[in-house]
């Protein structure tokens, strides 16, 4: 099972949860953590995520011949995004897909012109097209935007048991705050030309997709577009309570979830 989002560490509960019964992997993306971060835009563009991706199922899978590895792929936001072009490029290479509170850039560009308040939702992506200035302003006052988007009333968890400590804060920033950290991460944005119109739409493999109902940056009104290029079966399950931090704030209820999908045969 491989696991996609930005910072391996948001994935500490699912990773304890199943690794008693799979084979668990974690990744940090391209530019974040622990991971290479090559300078220039053009190192991360969609082709060379996927590629990221595909490089590490086949190291991990086991070498037999005549026989194309496989995994069960999780992402959550670019993590996700990246895990729905995957599929759609790569189906024999997957058993089953599931994504968090993400959405296929196409879907989302499709979807601006009828539902302004998602344009609304998500003005960061205009902003994060500018040379240095983004990267300026996040940096300001200790990241304070950074630590206000992820632990705000509108956009941060939800549960208030469930709240990142400083600590865990800090677990996130750490890669961001090295020289020049927060340029890659914007790299993801501004290659968003990369990824739109797709080359493939269609899902082929079964796949769970999990939404916090009270996500601040992705309308609920994107769930029936995404489930359009899902060829296979897709089960969509809405935990109205949580965030767009959904494994973060809810990981019992999104950890059973995904027990039950897993389990369930096709």
């Amino acid at each position: 099972m491989v696991w996609l989002y930005f910072n391996r560490f948001a994935w500490r509960h699912q990773l304890q949860e199943f690794k008693w019964a799979y084979k668990v992997v974690a990744l940090d993306l391209r530019g974040y953590g622990f991971s290479d971060a090559p300078a220039g835009c053009e190192h991360y563009q969609r082709d060379a995520l996927l590629a990221d991706v595909h490089d590490v199922i086949e190291a991990l899978s086991p070498n037999k011949k005549n026989e194309i590895p496989k995994c069960i792929l999780v992402g959550h936001n670019w993590g996700g995004i990246i895990a729905f072009a995957f599929a759609a490029s790569y189906p024999n290479m997957l058993e089953k897909l599931i994504v968090m509170d993400a959405v296929q850039p196409h879907v989302l560009l499709e979807y601006f012109p009828r539902h302004p308040t998602q344009l609304l939702r998500s003005n960061h992506m205009f902003l994060f097209q500018l040379p240095k200035l983004p990267e300026f302003l996040w940096s300001l006052n200790d990241f304070y935007l950074i630590k206000f988007i992820m632990t705000g009333k509108k956009t941060g968890a939800q549960n208030p048991a469930r709240r990142l400590t400083d600590e865990e804060l800090e677990a996130y920033l750490y890669s961001l705050s090295k020289c020049g950290g927060l340029t890659p991460v914007l790299n993801y944005y501004r290659n968003l030309s990369t990824w739109v119109p797709a080359k493939c739409k269609d899902i082929l493999v079964p796949t769970l997709l999990i939404w916090g109902g009270k996500d601040g940056f992705l309308e609920q009104g994107l769930i029936p577009c995404i489930e359009q290029n899902v060829r296979k079966s897709i089960k969509v399950q809405l935990i109205p309570e949580a965030s767009h931090w959904v494994s973060e704030e809810q990981p019992e209820k999104v950890n059973q979830l995904m027990w039950a999908f897993l389990h369930k045969r096709d």
